[in-house]
């Protein structure tokens, strides 16, 4: 814990609960950015295919005694787009909905843990994310939130959620998946922000 207060990763906050102090560690920004580059490193050594020949299952949906998920946006190509756009398929359960999409794209969603809490979680989904792009999906997050009048920065969290490759078997019509890549990536090429900025400005 000295060490990485030195390099100043961490900084001490203490925390009060039921009237005795309680010794916490929180990262700091550089160290943040530090372990969102080792969590990235890790998954692209367990991951042989690189990210864009990949599959993910992404969970966007998901309503229970838990908590309630709800989907806000992915990023393609650094690029803030809808999650329809880059879906190739839908699955669903009782309570849950699920995208697959490719592997270098990032899935944002918003979870509330439970119904009656004022407490929300922004999760950003792939298999990997750096520093910039994880900065970035906070900063869109809190904009539509705001847009929603949803925002409450004081209840307000973030993770990146890792995920792992889906194995080859699981795509049965490994073909139309294909397919439907290249035809997003055309789409992709032309794809601009500027109906987004309209909204946000």
């Amino acid at each position: 814990m000295r060490r990485l207060n030195k390099k100043e990763l961490i900084k001490r906050q203490d925390c009060v609960r039921r009237s005795a102090s309680v010794m916490r560690y929180i990262l700091t920004k550089k160290g943040k950015e530090v372990a969102t580059q080792i969590k990235t490193r890790c998954n692209e050594d367990s991951c042989v295919k690189p990210p864009k020949d990949c599959f993910i299952k992404v969970l966007t949906t998901m309503y229970g005694c838990e908590g309630i998920e709800q989907p806000l946006f992915s990023i393609k190509q650094k690029q803030i787009t809808p999650i329809k756009d880059v879906t190739m398929k839908k699955e669903f359960t009782e309570s849950a909905e699920f995208v697959i999409t490719r592997g270098d794209t990032l899935i944002v969603t918003i979870r509330k843990k439970h119904k009656k809490s004022d407490e929300h979680e922004i999760l950003i989904k792939g298999l990997a994310c750096d520093f910039e792009l994880f900065e970035k999906a906070k900063r869109y997050a809190l904009v539509f939130l705001q847009q929603r009048g949803e925002y409450n920065e004081n209840h307000l969290s973030y993770k990146f959620v890792s995920l792992i490759p889906l194995p080859e078997s699981y795509l049965s019509h490994k073909n139309s998946f294909q397919k439907k890549t290249k035809n997003m990536l055309k789409e992709w090429r032309d794809h601009t922000l500027s109906h987004l900025q309209k909204k946000t400005d």
